[in-house]
């Protein structure tokens, strides 16, 4: 994993063009990807993504528990690892996003369940790296997170995909047929607030997902 960081406010433009840093994590035998990154008002770096055991983040090397596991990791403005928190399971756990909304952290995690093929996880996290609260998505064959957002109250967004139903928090979402998009909406403590299935009787999308200061949503695919 390269985390390369360009000059992207007044006060680091000052030094002139070009990157100003740039940071290597993983390890020597397996691939490590870093999928997403978002950045706070005071210039911290957070970063998600999938990572191998024997992976090196700064001074630790981190085990997973089977297959490849999920990471969330703090960078400060100049590039230094603040710190790094490993989820996941026997099976393997990937993290596509993570949105710095509300000065707090929404990263989304698509992984394994004992249940199915593949099932979307949504977590909410402190700035200190704690976990604060976090759910599975389980569907009927199998779900999919691709990006989440959160707005300036701390609700937050999430788009995916997912393949006949998804049963969240009580809620069963139909598809339409096939895949069908997903676009789905949470309180700032987790309570569940709405669910959509987007798409028709072929394989439908949603890849992204943003938030307006109206608090409205909008989404492509």
């Amino acid at each position: 994993i390269l985390l390369v960081i360009a000059a992207h406010n007044f006060l680091w433009s000052q030094a002139g063009p070009g990157y100003k840093w740039v940071q290597s994590l993983g390890g020597e035998n397996f691939g490590e990807f870093g999928l997403d990154c978002d950045i706070d008002a005071a210039d911290n770096i957070y970063m998600t993504g999938e990572f191998n055991d024997g992976a090196i983040f700064g001074n630790d090397t981190l085990s997973t528990q089977g297959d490849n596991d999920l990471f969330l990791s703090k960078f400060a403005p100049y590039g230094n690892l603040l710190w790094t928190v490993p989820f996941g399971s026997g099976q393997l756990d990937r993290a596509y996003a993570v949105n710095v909304g509300g000065k707090v952290i929404f990263p989304s995690f698509t992984g394994s369940s004992s249940v199915h093929a593949r099932d979307a996880l949504i977590a909410r996290f402190d700035t200190s790296g704690g976990i604060i609260w976090g759910l599975n998505l389980d569907g009927d064959i199998f779900s999919e997170a691709t990006d989440v957002v959160g707005n300036s109250i701390g609700e937050c967004y999430l788009s995916g995909r997912m393949n006949t139903l998804s049963y969240i928090q009580g809620d069963t979402l139909d598809g339409n047929g096939k895949v069908d998009g997903m676009l789905l909406k949470w309180s700032p403590n987790g309570t569940y607030l709405w669910g959509r299935a987007i798409g028709g009787s072929e394989d439908d999308d949603l890849i992204t997902v943003s938030a307006g200061d109206d608090h409205s949503v909008v989404a492509g695919g």
